[in-house]
């Protein structure tokens, strides 16, 4: 009994080096195909991409669990006068891996080195979606000499924690996914697919799988929520923006508009969203140069279902701007 035993445990080890093995030479694979650039800052690598060639610059921020990868149906809309730059946050996308909750003030600072880095000194446009457009503000306060207007998607309000009701999330599933992650047994199994929004072409399947098969994925996501949620309850109200000129999009999706929304789910959804759309027009009172649009067929994610909303707001900010 004991000899069938060691046999069992030793095809079991051999089979998760195996797998570990295949997942670091994926991964290492993956990487070599990006298109964008490494900026080191400080002990952390960043993910940089840049495209275009126009005098001004759109930086985009993603969501909390958001990369590169979100900003795809939008780049190809954008005129040529701009050049769009994005990056992935400390633990998400293609950057160095979290160590633990992350904070704003960590995420802007590092980022106004990597954009020095990358010699990125103009004045930006920054476009923001949900924790992005949180973390757009928070660099808009910090660093206002490098501002030129914001563009805010749906973005997160400090007060919508404790405004709103919230189902508790379930993060068991991260958690299994943290702890399994190197072994290659997410990536053979094309457990990750279901990432992928529908739609999606080829190019950005492979640009969401590469992202999600990374070994790191779950536990940066993971530490991006925990950080989130540790600072919010602490937040405050939002800071004024002055003159900034600024635009706020928010979602506009009607609760028949989502397909099996019923029951608590519907309920929550009828007694939040008038609280959110409280809050957006709360978002677009902090500058005395702003506009507030929907996008009325869009729900949370406005940049992959309305992004011609997007160009909009980014082209009615960018002609109020009056210096770069």
């Amino acid at each position: 009994m004991i000899r069938p035993m060691k046999y069992l445990l030793c095809v079991l080890v051999c089979l998760s080096l195996a797998g570990a093995a295949y997942q670091s030479i994926a991964e290492r694979a993956d990487r070599r195909a990006l298109p964008g650039s490494f900026i080191q800052v400080g002990d952390n690598t960043y993910y940089l991409l840049c495209k275009g060639d126009g005098e001004r610059v759109l930086l985009f921020e993603s969501g909390r669990w958001g990369w590169h990868a979100d900003w795809t149906k939008v780049w190809p809309l954008l005129p040529a006068q701009y050049r769009a730059c994005t990056y992935d946050r400390l633990g998400l996308g293609w950057s160095s891996k979290s160590h633990g909750p992350v904070h704003s003030g960590t995420t802007i600072d590092e980022l106004h080195k990597l954009l020095h880095i990358a010699g990125i000194d103009q004045k930006l446009i920054i476009v923001g979606h949900s924790l992005g457009g949180y973390y757009a503000r928070k660099f808009a306060a910090r660093y206002p000499e490098q501002i030129a207007g914001l563009v805010l998607l749906d973005a997160t309000h400090e007060e919508a924690p404790a405004r709103m009701t919230y189902a508790p999330e379930d993060f068991s599933q991260v958690e299994l996914c943290s702890l399994i992650s190197w072994s290659g047994v997410l990536r053979i199994s094309g457990t990750m697919e279901m990432l992928v929004p529908k739609g999606s072409s080829a190019e950005q399947q492979a640009q969401v799988l590469s992202v999600a098969n990374r070994s790191q994925f779950c536990s940066g996501l993971l530490n991006a929520a925990q950080g989130i949620e540790r600072e919010l309850r602490t937040a405050g109200k939002p800071e004024p923006l002055a003159d900034i000129p600024l635009a706020v999009v928010r979602r506009g999706k009607k609760v028949e508009d989502y397909a099996g929304l019923a029951g608590e789910q519907r309920q929550l959804f009828e007694t939040n969203e008038p609280v959110w759309y409280a809050m957006q027009r709360e978002l677009a009172s902090l500058s005395s140069r702003s506009r507030l649009l929907v996008a009325p067929h869009s729900g949370h994610n406005i940049q992959l279902e309305s992004p011609g909303k997007v160009v909009e707001a980014i082209e009615w900010v960018d002609s109020r701007v009056t210096t770069y």
